[in-house]
């Protein structure tokens, strides 16, 4: 659950509210939360828009088993039913701008081997999804280290394919690698 912190009562610091959100898929929730105690600080009765039923990037779709179906039936062939219903999931309409980053960086459709992660859904989310860390990466915008540790080949692989992407030394990319493999470690 996110936290959304008023410091006037929590520590007498008028005008400072920090919010602490979890996942992007509550953001609308959080922000609103947030958005009416900052009103209420300032004494408005603003009204905060209803934006309930607009999707998120890549959500806006109606009947998620029907998209999944015609994802299965579009990419059968070309991709495994694991990949094309983890893109599915973590991507949604954006399944097909993550296929284009790996059509025009020639990646092939074949996984990270042990995951169902596509180098170019890496690449696209460094690019498009604010990855900053490899741990954003590995543990948040794809599937690589959702249930179990992907491998250190496979972790080697997206801290290469991060690192060219957003121009990291040789030191950044070790200290990332490192950071994701303690947290594997500690979850085992």
């Amino acid at each position: 659950r996110s936290t959304l912190v008023d410091h006037a009562k929590a520590d007498g610091l008028e005008g400072l509210i920090t919010l602490i959100g979890i996942r992007y898929t509550m953001g609308r929730g959080d922000a609103e939360r947030a958005v009416s105690l900052a009103c209420r600080h300032l004494g408005h009765s603003a009204k905060v828009p209803d934006t309930l039923g607009t999707p998120v990037y890549g959500g806006d779709i109606p009947h998620f088993t029907e998209f999944l179906e015609d994802a299965r039936a579009r990419y059968q062939g070309q991709l495994s039913t694991e990949v094309i219903d983890a893109l599915a999931r973590n991507h949604g309409t954006r399944l097909k701008a993550v296929l284009d980053v790996g059509e025009k960086s020639g990646f092939g459709p074949e996984p990270i081997p042990g995951t169902r992660t596509l180098p170019a859904e890496i690449v696209f989310v460094a690019r498009e999804e604010m990855a900053c860390k490899l741990s954003d990466v590995v543990f948040t915008r794809t599937d690589m280290g959702a249930a179990e540790d992907p491998g250190a080949e496979a972790v080697a692989t997206a801290a290469d394919l991060v690192a060219a992407e957003l121009g990291w030394s040789a030191e950044r990319r070790a200290a990332e690698l490192d950071q994701v493999r303690r947290k594997l470690v500690f979850r085992r």
